[in-house]
């Protein structure tokens, strides 16, 4: 007797015969889920969900991490009125317990709104607005509230710290335009290229548009905008500690290598 198995295989099910001789003795169909999803748009592809998914997790930690370690350096310097405690339990998760955001300790909460004085009232309209000032205003370092306010400017820059071009040549970042939305008044990058260099500094640049009016949230900036600006306010504000420069410069700007993929590999 001779005996043949056919297999037929679809994108959500598997089809099966058993043929002997002449004769279909057995057959059956196994149907499964697609590996598709259908959507209003039409099917899409559930590893491509769980990717951009996971991409946004990654990043949202990179940047919570990078602003932890940037925090970290500012405190240990007196840059930052955050004690190391309330910074300890936010940080470091327990189990049972989570993480605790400082939102009681009242020092940090004004740091970052910019109340330096404690009168309840921001002393700055934005962060911009202090970077500005300190690239033009040489303040006494022996005082708290001035270094508290080089901290705070110091963290801005790790909330946004800019983007870093993909392409080996960094000439042709200057040739990105960024077009903003149609309710906005926008300024091109080659523009406000030329404002970082007549103001001194990105932040300055900013500053000044704030004081016409003109929004500058979702702005396409380099990385080396804000690498430029970290150093001149550090070289301005005369801060000679060799080990501060370095630690808070890597942790602003420090970035996480690509994961090896050979382990992906086939035998």
């Amino acid at each position: 007797m001779e005996r043949s198995l056919g297999i037929d295989l679809g994108t959500n099910s598997i089809g099966l015969n058993l043929r002997e001789d002449d004769i279909f003795s057995w057959y059956g169909v196994y149907t499964f889920k697609k590996g598709v999803g259908e959507g209003k748009s039409g099917e899409f592809s559930y590893a491509a969900e769980r990717t951009k998914h996971r991409s946004s997790r990654r990043l949202y930690n990179a940047r919570r991490y990078r602003k932890w370690e940037t925090l970290k350096v500012l405190i240990e310097n007196s840059f930052c009125p955050l004690s190391e405690e309330n910074f300890s339990k936010w940080k470091h998760y327990k189990k049972g317990i989570d993480r605790i955001y400082p939102i009681n300790d009242i020092s940090f909460q004004q740091w970052i709104k910019l109340d330096f004085d404690n009168n309840g009232v921001p002393d700055y309209s934005s962060p911009y607005q202090l970077r500005r000032l300190l690239i033009n205003d040489k303040l006494d370092l022996s005082v708290p509230e001035n270094k508290f306010k080089i901290g705070r400017a110091l963290y801005h820059f790790a909330q946004r710290r800019g983007f870093k071009s993909s392409r080996k040549s960094g000439a042709n970042e200057k040739t990105a335009v960024y077009k903003g939305s149609n309710e906005t008044k926008t300024i091109g990058r080659n523009e406000y290229e030329n404002l970082i260099i007549e103001k001194g500094s990105l932040g300055a640049a900013f500053a000044f548009l704030e004081d016409n009016s003109i929004r500058v949230r979702n702005r396409y900036t380099l990385r080396s905008d804000y690498q430029n600006e970290l150093q001149k306010i550090l070289e301005f504000q005369q801060i000679e500690n060799k080990d501060f420069k370095e630690n808070v410069e890597k942790a602003i700007f420090f970035q996480r290598p690509l994961r090896s993929q050979k382990g992906l590999i086939g035998k």
